[in-house]
């Protein structure tokens, strides 16, 4: 399990990278950006589908990096410190 963990903490990062240069090449191509062109015709549609596409990868990064560090940190605290059972509960584990 703390592959798994290891692998949601990767996935998360490079979202996070891809969600921070698909942000700095919006600057590039927007009005005033080192490659605006005038007759590019860079609308609305195309802004919003390109801005949704940067909030979901961004999403991604803030759900995957802590959910990753979560799972390694129980999979290796399982292995150290089993949890504990109350009094009285261990029949419960049998069913």
């Amino acid at each position: 399990m703390a592959i798994v963990g290891a692998l949601l903490v990767l996935a998360g990062g490079v979202a996070a990278v891809t969600g921070a240069l698909a942000m700095y090449c919006i600057e590039l191509f927007s009005e005033g950006g080192r490659f605006h062109d005038e007759g590019f015709g860079f609308g609305s549609f195309t802004f919003a589908n390109i801005a949704s596409q940067v909030v979901g990868t961004c999403l991604i990064a803030l759900v995957f990096i802590p959910l990753g560090h979560g799972q390694r940190r129980v999979t290796i605290r399982g292995a150290e410190y089993p949890t504990p059972t109350r009094r009285g509960t261990e029949h419960n584990l049998l069913l």
